[in-house]
């Protein structure tokens, strides 16, 4: 009887051992920079603010991003182009439509 559960034992732990490798072998460097957050973040304005008149748009870039430029998008059009870090974009919101919504990418 107590090699039945012995053996049981010995089989989930070898199981075990096989799913870890397998999930291990298949993981990729692109996941790993998936996971380590987005390469560029937009930290000002946040989310959902109300501008008006010139907004300063700034990045937060992550450290082992090599970049020599940041292009800047508003509405999907690029306005701008920063080769000097830190990168940010003064954006004069006066030329866009009044209460409606835009959309800022870098």
């Amino acid at each position: 009887m107590k090699s039945t559960g012995l053996m049981r034992l010995y089989s989930l732990l070898f199981i075990s051992i096989v799913v870890a490798i397998i999930a291990l072998m298949s993981c990729s460097g692109d996941d790993i920079l998936k996971s380590a957050g987005p390469a560029i973040e937009i930290t000002s304005p946040g989310d959902s603010a109300v501008v008006f008149g010139q907004v300063q748009i700034i990045l937060a870039i992550r450290s082992d991003l090599n970049t020599d430029a940041v292009q800047f998008y508003i509405d999907g059009e690029l306005t701008f182009t920063d080769y000097y870090y830190p990168y940010s974009y003064i954006w004069n919101t006066g030329i866009y439509e009044e209460n409606g919504y835009h959309a800022i990418q870098a």
